[in-house]
């Protein structure tokens, strides 16, 4: 927004001025749905659009009752509101906005957010977010989403702000609007009652392909698609019989067509003048491709976040019975002989149970939700290590070829995330070229500008590192690469993929805040290219591995907490095997009650974090308050997002994982034990 706007804002009349100025226009569907959309990615209280000129406004509460205008139209005074993105995480401990009413007072407005709707240079209004609860922040990919939104909007208000009656205009007798006209963003033509184009603008030229004087004279269904034009004619015969100024296309994909026979999606706003006697039809056309591409991404996005969380959702359980499954199918192998026929049935479980853990860590990965260990990195290096490995895997029929730029740049990644999707996209390729062909690994530094994060949901101009991989198999068409990336959608046939591998990827590649995009014709190959944003650091050292410790053993006392009763008969029977004393509670309180009233001494809890009536951490705190010297582990199948709900790091020494092995659980109880001070 203007600076000129903010220092006139309605805020400084009275309240009901203001309330009768702003024009809530909940007729206009599209820019109700943006303002909804806000609402819902952004789980906030108000979310609300103003135009510049403060007389339209589109507001959604999660609350019943009247949107807040008047607040509103006070937070878009704070300095930089509407010009820029601007954040406040917690408005209480910016001093400048502490003392103002909406803060101390009613809402009390804790968090907010504004951008500015803002297209090719011009300002349109502002989209503005608030909560009454303090945020830790918005992320990169949020802050994208918002800028994202605010420019849809913007393509809206813009359209919407030429739904007004015009008059035509002589070019001899008023060239100052002539000009105006001319350089209009809109297509702009007027249509006599019998459907012939009368006047058009420069506009229509670039939109339709047409010179101008093919254009005037032309019958208007000829700008349509052969397959809608009946139907167009009866439309435009019953706007001419009862002409007025409406819009066409909000909530509807309308077709045009140009001279090259290409056709592209229009928003069309009617409009009518009254000249010499007869009325003729203003049609005010608007290019929405760009607007549409995002719009599909935004909720293709918004699809993969939905069942992202329904794997986090999942999770636990799932991570729980695995925990059981493995652990005990562990301790009984152990009790076999090798040559015992049950054997073979224990190892083929334990097959069976690694598969479904790599699935659960898969669906992990495709929701963002998997903990990575990010370091610096040389994508090179990552390719030239995987050399060996990636021709035994795509076979001696197919040729590799590496095109690796000398002087790549460096990413911040996890080294095994990025491994792991440069070999599904060269599996991939190799299923699509079963009768031979070439698989190209390459990597460039590139500058992605304005126009590719303009149309990329989520990604910011910058410099990034291009890893893309390359096969000339047999291409996909536009229906197969709308649901490439959603998790078990697979062409293969039964029994030859999860339909995972890709959806691994992308959730990878996002995690690591990049971009992910294919580039693919039927019968002409395909190209995937992930974009990673590109630092200014040397790569990390690569660690050699380092072998496990062998199975610990000890005898001190353990406090075992958990709700899931298999779980916790499965952690019992490994401690009590390594020499263990070990006591049970099936939830917080049972705990503290041992603690409180037991005259043994406990030297380390192990509990799970999450749990009913009281958490781990909750557990944790309160018992260490009652035994100080004591040890902590905590157990969750919950994903690395929800574990830092509880304040814990996934990868704190403290944590362990589910699902684990009798190994893992008795050397993580024994370095918890042994370190010099405890983790929590």
């Amino acid at each position: 927004m203007h600076r000129a706007w903010t220092q006139t804002s309605r805020a400084s009349r009275p309240a009901a001025t203001a309330q009768r100025e702003l024009e809530v226009a909940s007729s206009d569907a599209v820019l109700d749905r943006i303002v909804d959309l806000a609402l819902r990615s952004f789980d906030v209280e108000v979310a609300a659009l103003v135009t510049t000129d403060a007389r339209r406004y589109w507001g959604r509460t999660r609350r019943d009752g009247l949107v807040p205008i008047e607040t509103v139209s006070q937070i878009l005074e704070v300095e930089g509101a509407g010009m820029r993105v601007t954040v406040v995480n917690d408005s209480r401990t910016e001093p400048s906005l502490s003392g103002k009413s909406w803060v101390a007072g009613e809402p009390g407005v804790r968090f907010l957010a504004t951008a500015p709707a803002a297209l090719a240079g011009r300002t349109e209004g502002v989209l503005c977010l608030y909560d009454t609860a303090p945020r830790a922040g918005l992320g990169r990919q949020e802050l994208a989403l918002l800028e994202d939104m605010a420019m849809w909007a913007a393509c809206e208000l813009q359209a919407l702000g030429d739904e007004r009656g015009i008059q035509v205009v002589d070019h001899a007798q008023d060239p100052m609007n002539w000009g105006l006209l001319e350089s209009a963003a809109q297509g702009v033509m007027t249509v006599n009652g019998e459907g012939r184009i009368q006047m058009v603008n420069a506009r229509m030229e670039q939109l339709f392909g047409y010179r101008r004087e093919e254009l005037i004279g032309m019958m208007l269904e000829a700008l349509v698609p052969e397959r809608f034009r009946a139907a167009h004619a009866r439309h435009r015969a019953g706007f001419a019989s009862r002409p007025r100024t409406r819009s066409m296309g909000l909530g509807m994909d309308l077709q045009a067509l140009r001279k090259d026979g290409s056709e592209f999606p229009v928003e069309i706003s009617l409009s009518y003048i009254e000249r010499e006697g007869e009325t003729e039809s203003v049609a005010f056309v608007t290019d929405i491709t760009e607007r549409k591409r995002l719009e599909s991404q935004l909720l293709q996005s918004q699809k993969m976040e939905a069942v992202g969380r329904l794997a986090g959702g999942v999770a636990h359980d799932f991570n729980n019975l695995l925990t059981i499954i493995t652990g005990y199918n562990r301790m009984m192998l152990d009790r076999l002989s090798p040559m015992d026929p049950l054997r073979g049935f224990g190892e083929e479980i334990m097959k069976a149970a690694d598969r479904a853990g790599a699935l659960t860590r898969q669906l992990l990965s495709f929701s963002r939700q998997q903990s990575a260990r990010p370091d610096v990195l040389d994508v090179n290096a990552r390719v030239m290590n995987m050399d060996k490995m990636l021709r035994r895997l795509i076979g001696e029929d197919l040729e590799l070829v590496t095109r690796l730029d000398a002087d790549l740049e460096k990413v911040r990644a996890d080294p095994g995330q990025i491994e792991q999707v440069l070999m599904n996209l060269a599996v991939n390729a190799r299923d699509a070229m079963p009768g031979g062909g070439t698989l190209t690994v390459e990597t460039s530094n590139v500058t992605l500008g304005n126009d590719y994060a303009r149309t990329h949901i989520g990604v910011r101009p910058g410099r990034y590192v291009m890893l893309a991989v390359s096969d000339t198999g047999s291409g996909m068409d536009a229906e197969t690469k709308s649901h490439l990336f959603e998790p078990f959608f697979t062409t293969k046939p039964p029994g030859k993929g999860t339909g995972l591998g890709l959806s691994t990827v992308y959730g990878i590649v996002k995690q690591s805040g990049g971009d992910v995009w294919v580039y693919s014709e039927p019968g002409r190959g395909t190209t995937f290219k992930i974009y990673l944003p590109a630092i200014e650091e040397d790569a990390s050292p690569a660690h050699a591995s380092i072998p496990p410790p062998p199975l610990a053993e000890g005898n001190e006392t353990v406090l075992v907490v958990e709700d899931e009763p298999g779980v916790r008969n499965l952690v019992r029977e490994v401690l009590l095997r390594q020499g263990y004393r070990v006591m049970e509670a099936q939830d917080g309180h049972d705990a503290l009650r041992m603690l409180e009233h037991g005259g043994e001494r406990v030297h380390l809890l192990v509990t799970d974090l999450v749990m009913p009536r009281m958490s781990g951490r909750e557990l944790a705190q309160r018992s260490l308050e009652l035994r100080p010297d004591l040890r902590v582990i905590f157990m969750s199948g919950y994903t690395s997002s929800t574990v830092g709900q509880h304040g814990l790091d996934g990868g704190s020494a403290s944590f362990l994982q589910k699902p684990f092995t009798p190994e893992s659980l008795a050397n993580k109880v024994r370095q918890v034990l042994d370190a010099p001070e405890r983790f929590v």
